[in-house]
């Protein structure tokens, strides 16, 4: 099993219950504008999605982002950690170095959803939507469903965290989707373009065998088995692997089984795993 150190710490605590974006509307030039090359002097700004006026907001420790002025009901950049505005910028500065990257943006409209960042790689579209926890099953559906209907495919990474390195992890029921979704693997984002494989293989519990006498004297047995476990998993980590280098699209077919269900959609998956499905 490989063991990966991980830098990036997103606590439950660091999501912010406002909405902050990266990206904003310059109002006299009436361009996307990224909050990081801009100053307050440049101004006014305007919010992409409702239009209302945005304030940018930089500092030594947290990512330079743009806010509402105030309370609205704008769904764009709601409950974004910084952790989550860290890894779109890492993502989006380290795909602009490629020179088989075109199109590239960040925080991409298409009306109904926006990527986190949005580029085409050799002719192909590709949105790259970074998940911690905000999101809903019905809400990563619909996404996934939308980019479907445009042709684009979809790479989900949620975050590396230190729970991975256990014996055990129990996923939440999105990360199991995401198992599903990419062929028994979940890619998570560790740093720029790397991205780290996880496997769930089954967690086996024990059962310790016991002994007693019924009402007749005859002794009974009890356990000394195992059995797999609902809620644990083992995570098999696999090397770092990185986008879109070692990747390809794919096409990928509806399904569904148990509670899951994923629709038909475009997807990346690692060339080692695709390679295994296309021998099969």
């Amino acid at each position: 099993m490989t063991q990966i150190s991980l830098w990036l710490v997103a606590p439950e605590r660091s999501v912010s219950l406002r909405n902050n974006m990266l990206c904003a509307i310059q109002n006299d030039t009436n361009q996307k504008v990224r909050a990081r090359l801009v100053e307050r002097k440049d101004g006014p700004f305007g919010c992409p999605i409702c239009g209302k006026e945005v304030l940018v907001r930089k500092g030594q420790i947290r990512v330079h982002h743009f806010a509402h002025r105030s309370v609205v009901t704008c769904k764009y950049g709601k409950g974004e950690s910084e952790a989550h505005r860290k890894a779109k910028e890492s993502i989006y500065e380290a795909l602009a170095n490629r020179e088989d990257v075109a199109e590239l943006e960040l925080e991409k409209s298409w009306g109904e959803v926006v990527s986190d960042v949005y580029a085409e790689i050799q002719g192909r579209g590709v949105a790259f939507e970074v998940q911690i926890s905000n999101l809903t099953m019905r809400e990563i559906l619909y996404r996934t469903k939308a980019y479907a209907s445009k042709g684009i495919a979809v790479l989900w990474l949620p975050l590396f965290n230190s729970k991975l390195n256990q014996p055990r992890y129990s996923p939440s029921s999105w990360e199991k989707w995401l198992h599903a979704t990419y062929f028994g693997r979940v890619y998570y984002w560790l740093d720029g373009l790397t991205v780290i494989p996880v496997r769930y293989a089954d967690y086996e519990i024990e059962v310790e065998s016991s002994s007693w006498y019924n009402e007749y004297g005859e002794e009974q047995y009890a356990g000394g088995y195992s059995r797999r476990s609902r809620r644990w998993r083992k995570p098999i980590v696999y090397p770092a692997v990185q986008i879109p280098s070692d990747f390809v699209l794919r096409r990928r077919a509806s399904w569904e089984g148990g509670k899951l269900l994923i629709p038909a959609c475009r997807i990346l998956l690692d060339k080692k795993t695709a390679k295994k499905r296309k021998r099969r």
